[in-house]
């Protein structure tokens, strides 16, 4: 056994020799009895579910870790006049005694070690003599430390001294003191793990445990406690120059805290500050800043062996430079509790946990032998299935067995004790206390397996609902509940007792199921989405019992409806206590026939009693069917409303008119007015709509009433097709609406109230004509007159004339209207350029609204002549449109110009002045070309131009390969454009061109322009262009 001394009190010892005695002591191989410790965790499988038993017991069995301690019975006077063959008992302070004691006396100031090897071991003084009396020391009783000397002298020996009031004895022995161990706990997720100490179970038994909590991801792993375990100097530190050894105030250092970040909030820090006063010890999370700095860099520990005599110690290496006061915060475990619980470690499901101990005296040789346990970790609870009986469901047993089957997937099966049932026993619908919760059931399995299943027994309550549910827990520790509606939308995990929406149901049923009621007109709507009961279906009934029926015992054959076997009977499981009958004859609105079984019927409920008897007279809920009627659908006046009901009404019927809703986002008004219903028969009633200029538009008209059973109808509603409703208002009512949950028109009960026309409008191509003098002006001797409406109308008269003609031309058979009935156009001929012309037209629409001799004026104007400005010098011109006279002398009538010449073809053409006029190869101006003019004063060019005609061809110029010299041609042309720009690249786009240049002839500059610069052409300018290519401009 290795053994360790730690002197405890060595009273009257000098510190020389206290010093000397403990520097001798050696460490000893193991000896030939060391067996090599064990280490082991309590379960081979844990949670990491707080819920659950989380925690890990590590335990460590070396008996050679239970290490021995040297004490001193310092001055013991206990061998005091001690008789030959006589004896005495003392008890030391420390136990267990280990070994056997011995002694010398203590004027002799020696220690254990020269005790050991003096003459005068175990001998007492005599009158007379000096330590010759032998004393024989025996253990008595170790564990309270008692201890028998025997003086074996033969007669006359007695223990005595003439100075018998210093005469003592110091008595050497050792004992067992609580011991830790240093043991690893690693997990997949934390392969570093974390250092635990063990403490012993007691002074001598080599048992040595802990217990480590297991946390989930969102959980750090807890290395301890953290503690200020040295504060001081650091000595003056080159950057990564380790520190000399540093002493820990505290043991236990947890080592595998070394692989986490030294920071602030960090698992461990160092500080540095002015002094112990300016850092707050224990404390990894003081701001740094004001007088505090943290500093990186690295620790090791270099001694850390858990034996009090033994202090751990220290070095740090920082990563910069340091010499300041500094203060080391790290963890440790606390060890005090029995056992120590101070560690937590994260791990996740199916990780493995694995505890380590490295064995110093292993069983042979001088090697430490680390031995290892595992357990694994699950976080997946059981799951359950196969419960019967189903939920919902009914029997006639009063002691039925309950039974399933539990499943553990996740590994570490099934905890067989833990299988228990919690049941509503009086079937009071609640689950409390006593024999209703952690009911034992039978289990057939064992601990560990995968999969076991149950039974449960009991005499139970009749005729009443039971509720139960089912608890289990795998051997992890995890604990999961059943769920009888797993499948739920929107469906959370079972929890047990307080969920009770997942707790299963049956019902212990000795009695038949009765008929409670019958309604006519309800149905089963399996046209819906989610189907569910419908109303005021004429050719149905339903019957209603007062429990949940068998739907597999029910059939058209077992019922009578006023003595009909129905065609057909329906039930389904969404609503279990309901048959819907279907009848081969529709039956009145106000019909209550009688529901009663047939001869032969029979129908269980869901404990198979069986029911063969019952009558029960259905009520009316069939709502009264409105047919409605207008005298017109368009209206400038009145519309009669004449209303009819398929059964006697409550009063007279709510007739309702008022203009059509929209959306949510319409303008339309929301006016409604209740007419006055005028009796016509006892299920008929008219009322009067009056049309009035409040409103125009289309008027809604909705009739509701109710019949003597209070049944409300309703024919008709008020809203437009732009309303969207959500899904569960379509299936509400989804006749009323499309597929796609918008109104149609086919509800609404619709006619146009029209009591007044707009003006119409009138424009001649792009000008506006009104009835002001002087009419607008037109250029156009053959213009189109339009006038345009805001309803369709029909055309009565129409004239078109000199606004000062008395009898203008009758044009109706010559204009034309569009067939919406919106446009009416009609083109004039031949009209003279500054006469004043007059259209009259007169109009109805629909409703019989008309509007007369409505009129407009235009004036035909000529064409402003086109004027091309001038400047002294040389001007690179073009003309936008050809001019209506193309000879050079009737374009150009300045005598000031005195050439005027254009390239084309790789050829000029000229024609300069002789005279009065131009004369020379170029004979005409057109706008296909540029041209260069030469003139000596700003007079500008002008002349008429043509307009582009309908049927005119637009105007391209042929591109040649090289420089061209070409005009911005602009077939919409006014003088007003002449100066406006067109981008390049849009005005060249047809062709491919490289460069443009235009000449000022006032500054003598030429600009030059490139594709895809965003410059601009000039309408009345001419540039000459560069093609890459031959082409075609497009203007």
């Amino acid at each position: 056994m290795k053994k360790n001394f730690r002197i405890l009190s060595l009273f009257g010892v000098t510190t020389a020799l206290l010093v000397a005695m403990l520097s001798s002591i050696s460490a000893f191989a193991a000896p030939s009895g060391a067996v090599t410790g064990t280490i082991t965790v309590d379960k081979n499988w844990y949670s990491n579910d707080t819920s659950a038993n989380n925690d890990v017991l590590i335990t460590v069995t070396d008996a050679d870790a239970n290490i021995t301690s040297a004490a001193i019975g310092d001055d013991n006077t206990a061998v005091r006049n001690l008789a030959a063959g006589g004896s005495t008992t003392t008890t030391l302070a420390e136990t267990p005694i280990v070994g056997t004691p011995y002694f010398c006396l203590n004027s002799l100031s020696l220690n254990a070690t020269t005790c050991a090897a003096h003459a005068s071991k175990n001998k007492a003084d005599s009158d007379g003599g000096d330590a010759n009396l032998l004393i024989s020391v025996t253990v008595v009783d170790a564990a309270n430390g008692v201890i028998r000397f025997v003086n074996t002298h033969a007669s006359t020996g007695v223990s005595n001294d003439a100075d018998t009031a210093d005469w003592t004895v110091d008595i050497f022995y050792n004992y067992s003191a609580v011991d830790y161990a240093k043991t690893t706990l690693k997990s997949t997720q934390e392969p570093n793990g974390n250092t635990i100490w063990l403490k012993e179970t007691g002074k001598d038994t080599g048992k040595f445990t802990a217990t480590v909590v297991i946390t989930d991801d969102s959980t750090a792993t807890d290395y301890g406690t953290l503690k200020t375990i040295y504060k001081g100097a650091s000595g003056n530190l080159a950057a990564g120059a380790q520190s000399g050894a540093l002493n820990s105030a505290v043991d236990h250092l947890d080592e595998q805290a070394l692989t986490q970040t030294n920071e602030r909030n960090g698992v461990w820090c160092v500080k540095s500050g002015a002094n112990d006063g300016a850092l707050a010890d224990d404390n990894c999370a003081e701001a740094a800043g004001g007088g505090v700095t943290y500093v990186p860099g690295t620790l090791a520990i270099v001694t850390n062996t858990g034996v009090a005599a033994d202090t751990p110690t220290v070095k740090f290496t920082p990563t910069g430079a340091l010499n300041s006061h500094i203060e080391i915060n790290y963890p440790h475990d606390v060890v005090s509790a029995d056992p120590p619980a101070d560690n937590g470690l994260k791990a996740l499901n199916l990780n493995t946990i694995t505890a380590e101990y490295s064995d110093a005296t292993p069983t042979s040789g001088a090697t430490a032998v680390k031995v290892t346990d595992t357990a694994s970790v699950e976080t997946t609870g059981a799951t359950f299935s196969n419960i019967l009986p189903v939920t919902s469901t009914a029997t006639q047993s009063t002691q039925p067995t309950i039974s399933g089957t539990v499943t553990d997937t996740g590994g570490s099966g099934i905890d067989v004790s833990t299988v228990m049932i919690n049941i509503d026993t009086d079937g009071n619908a609640a689950i409390a206390g006593g024999s209703e919760v952690d009911q034992a059931t039978v289990v057939t399995g064992s601990d560990g397996d995968n999969t076991v299943t149950w039974t449960y027994t009991a005499t139970l309550g009749v005729n009443l609902p039971h509720n139960f549910y089912v608890e289990a827990t795998d051997m992890a520790g995890n604990l999961t509940y059943s769920d009888a509606t797993p499948a739920a939308t929107g469906e959370d995990a079972a929890v047990g007792p307080n969920d009770t929406a997942d707790w299963h149901q049956f019902t212990i049923d000795s009695t038949p199921a009765t008929f409670s009621s019958a309604q006519t007109g309800k149905f089963w709507d399996t046209s819906l989405s989610t189907p569910a009961e419908g109303s005021n279906k004429a050719t149905s009934v339903v019957l209603i019992f007062n429990e949940n029926i068998d739907g597999t015992t029910v059939q058209a054959s077992d019922f009578l409806v006023d003595g009909v076997q129905p065609v057909s009977a329906f039930h389904t499981t969404s609503a279990k206590t309901k048959v819907y009958l279907e009848l081969g004859t529709a039956i009145a609105a106000d019909k209550k026939p009688v529901v009663k079984m047939g001869a032969a019927g029979a129908v269980s409920d869901l404990a198979c009693n069986t029911t063969n008897t019952g009558s029960v007279t259905a009520s009316d809920k069939i709502a009264p069917t409105f047919t409605v009627t207008l005298d017109a659908t368009l209206t400038k006046k009145n519309v009669i409303v004449t209303v009819s009901a398929d059964e006697p009404i409550s009063g007279a019927p709510i007739i309702n008119v008022g203009a059509l809703k929209g959306g949510a986002s319409s303008s339309l008004p929301v006016t409604n007015s209740n007419l006055s219903s005028q009796v016509a028969t006892s299920t008929s009633w008219t009322g009067k709509y009056t049309a009035g200029a409040t409103y125009e538009g289309k008027v809604g008209v909705v009739v509701t009433g109710n019949d003597m059973n209070g049944n409300s109808g309703t024919a008709g509603n008020n809203t437009m097709g732009a309303a969207t409703l959500s899904a569960d208002q379509c299936n509400a009512a989804h006749a009323s609406y499309s597929s796609d949950c918008k109104f149609t028109s086919t509800k609404n009960i619709v006619f146009t109230s029209d009591t007044t026309m707009n003006d119409a409008t009138f424009t001649s191509g792009n000008v506006s004509l009104n009835d002001s003098t002087p009419g607008a002006n037109v250029t156009n001797a053959s213009p189109y007159v339009t006038a345009t409406f805001d309803e369709a109308v029909t055309v009565t008269a129409a004239t078109f004339d000199l606004k000062s003609a008395t009898t203008p031309a009758d044009v109706l058979a010559a204009g034309s209207l569009s067939t919406d009935g919106k446009k009416w156009i009609y083109k004039a001929d031949g009209l003279t350029v500054g006469s004043e012309y007059k259209v009259n037209i007169t109009y109805s629409d629909a409703a019989g609204n008309e509007d007369k001799n409505i009129d407009a004026l235009l004036t035909i104007k000529a064409i402003s002549d086109t004027s091309i400005p001038l400047n002294p010098g040389s001007n690179l011109i073009s003309i936008p449109v050809d001019p209506a006279d193309t000879a050079i002398n009737s374009v150009i009538t300045s005598s000031a110009v005195s050439a005027v010449s254009t390239y084309d073809d790789g050829a000029w053409i000229t024609a300069t002045r002789s005279g009065d006029t131009l004369s020379g190869a170029l004979t005409t101006i057109d706008s296909g070309r540029a041209y260069w003019v030469t003139t000596t004063d700003f007079t500008p060019i002008k002349t008429a131009v043509t307009t582009q005609d309908a049927g005119d061809t637009p105007p391209t110029v042929a591109v040649e390969e090289g420089w061209n010299l070409l005009p911005v041609i602009n077939i919409t042309n006014t003088n007003a454009s002449i100066g406006n720009t067109l981008t390049a690249d849009t005005y060249f786009g047809s062709i491919s061109w490289v460069t443009a240049y235009s000449y000022s002839p006032v500054t003598d500059v030429w600009s030059k322009i490139t594709p895809n610069t965003f410059a601009t052409v000039t309408v009345g300018n001419g540039y000459w262009v560069y093609a890459d290519a031959a082409g075609t401009l497009v203007p």
